[in-house]
């Protein structure tokens, strides 16, 4: 989140953050671990997950999947870490779904 936060000072104090949450294909060639044929992609690749903030375009968060993970696989976990760090870093910030993603930050603090 540092980047990000010195991306939004550049960027004046932005009234929402968006987050953009996208899949990707990353073909592979040979036997690396965790690489799997993808049908939907007709190739073997990586499926990484990408979070960006769409205002500034900063990079958030990202997970390496392996080639046949969903579009959808492990977006829930990844969203409370950055969702929990983004209230915290960004205190005055509007949300669309405020209540909402407090009500997801709570249901995914184990303290």
């Amino acid at each position: 989140m540092p980047s990000f936060a010195s991306a939004e000072s550049r960027f004046g104090n932005a009234a929402k953050i968006l987050l953009d949450v996208d899949s990707t294909d990353d073909p592979t060639y040979g036997q690396q671990q965790l690489s799997f044929f993808n049908g939907a992609y007709n190739q073997h690749m990586y499926h990484p997950l990408l979070i960006f903030e769409r205002h500034t375009g900063c990079l958030l968060a990202a997970r390496l999947r392996r080639g046949t993970a969903s579009s959808h696989a492990r977006i829930v976990p990844l969203l409370l870490r950055i969702l929990r760090r983004l209230l915290l870093e960004f205190p005055g910030v509007t949300w669309p779904f405020q209540s909402l993603f407090q009500t997801v930050a709570r249901l995914g603090d184990t303290s």
